[in-house]
């Protein structure tokens, strides 16, 4: 028995939309005298035929998503809800300076550890994003790489996280801190440098694109 799955459907509305033609199959079989046996066997072969079929189909889609992330300029990581870092396109290795295999099946924080400190962005938005399980955006500059980033984070269905990183102008250790100084005497002694204001001016000021 060939079952045929539509591509656009789940699983469960593929079997539903077969249960007619399983049906009337069985029928035919009773009247040729088929033992329930065999009709059994029948049935569970075309459920094992939709589902390897459907699982394929999840596969090749995934592959075309994941080409389409590959090809943009942006950094795309995918984490679990333990934070192990579980997908990473080109760009992002490219940002991270860091190859495939130092990052996938590795917890986030040990692969990027600046993103643990408490004070930034990251860690904040990340938490925020994992435990209300909703959209969070920011800008932060990463010290240890010397860039500056707009992250977008999403929440996935299945506990984790999609992160899409994009880096938006490149620092020299000297020059962050040197102008930093010069914005906070100019704006106010009372403003910090973590504070966030200060660091989005700070990037426009010096090139934001």
């Amino acid at each position: 028995m060939n079952i045929h799955v539509n591509k656009n459907l789940p699983l469960s509305q593929v079997l539903e939309a077969r249960i007619p033609e399983i049906v009337s199959r069985w029928i035919a079989c009773v009247k040729k005298n088929v033992t329930a046996a065999k009709i059994n066997e029948m049935v569970d072969h075309a459920i094992r035929e939709a589902a390897v079929e459907f699982e394929q189909t999840i596969k090749e889609k995934n592959k075309e998503i994941f080409d389409v992330l590959n090809s943009t300029s942006d950094g795309f990581f995918s984490l679990d809800h333990d934070y192990t870092i579980t997908q990473v396109n080109r760009s992002h290795l490219e940002i991270t300076q860091l190859p495939e295999e130092a990052q996938l099946g590795k917890n986030l924080y040990d692969v990027l550890p600046g993103a643990r400190n408490p004070e930034l962005g990251y860690w904040k938005s990340y938490n925020e994003a994992m435990e209300k399980r909703k959209a969070v955006s920011f800008v932060e500059y990463y010290q240890e790489l010397d860039v500056w980033t707009a992250v977008n984070v999403y929440p996935k269905s299945d506990g984790g996280l999609a992160v899409d990183l994009i880096p938006r102008m490149l620092m020299t250790s000297l020059v962050f801190p040197t102008f930093l100084i010069f914005v906070q005497e100019t704006l106010g002694q009372g403003l910090k440098q973590r504070d966030g204001f200060i660091r989005f001016l700070v990037a426009v000021l010096t090139g934001w694109r």
